[in-house]
């Protein structure tokens, strides 16, 4: 666990959202960013491939996805890059429930 792991685990405990059912999402990307997938199918993509908490505080930083990616190319990307675009992601948020492995 790095130190952004532990960090976040302890702002988690203390303000009572570790064991929350909610999924509080926190995207940050570029303001004339141009990615090949809207935000919404990002997530997806992301939370499909098991790299976002299903609960607790989410951040994911889309500011790393290059600009002119194809839809194909930005799904490809996204799939390959999630654990750096999720840095706080499913390897060992929600104790678990997500079958992501840090890469």
């Amino acid at each position: 666990m790095n130190r952004f792991d532990r960090r976040l685990e302890k702002l988690e405990k203390r303000s009572g959202t570790a064991d929350a059912e909610l999924r509080t999402l926190t995207i940050v990307r570029g303001i004339v960013q141009r990615i090949g997938l809207d935000q919404d199918t990002c997530i997806q993509i992301l939370d499909e491939g098991g790299f976002l908490r299903k609960r607790g505080f989410v951040l994911v930083d889309l500011h790393n996805v290059p600009d002119g990616l194809s839809a194909e190319e930005t799904k490809r990307f996204l799939l390959e890059n999630g654990a750096k675009i999720c840095p706080s992601g499913g390897a060992w948020g929600s104790q678990g429930e997500s079958q992501a492995t840090r890469r």
